[in-house]
């Protein structure tokens, strides 16, 4: 389990990477950024930054956090933003 911080980090790096590679080969590669949701604030400001990233499609949810489903969790503010 990831604690808050390096889940963040981490999600930044991958969605950097996966935009390299986007910006690199725009016509063959699309991304779907990595957000973690555990913590509503940093994935709704991780979510408008990979946003604007070569090559964003849209987003990958995890079915599970910290091995609960994501329905049982109250709904993020992500959910119910108008980005």
């Amino acid at each position: 389990l990831v604690p808050r911080q390096p889940a963040v980090e981490m999600s930044q790096v991958a969605n950097d990477e996966y935009a390299e590679i986007c910006a690199k080969h725009p016509e063959r590669f699309r991304m779907f950024a990595s957000i973690p949701m555990m913590d509503p604030d940093p994935a709704c400001k991780e979510l408008e930054r990979a946003r604007r990233l070569p090559g964003f499609s849209g987003i990958t949810l995890c079915t599970h956090i910290r091995k609960r489903s994501v329905d049982r969790h109250r709904p993020s503010l992500c959910y119910r933003r108008d980005l």
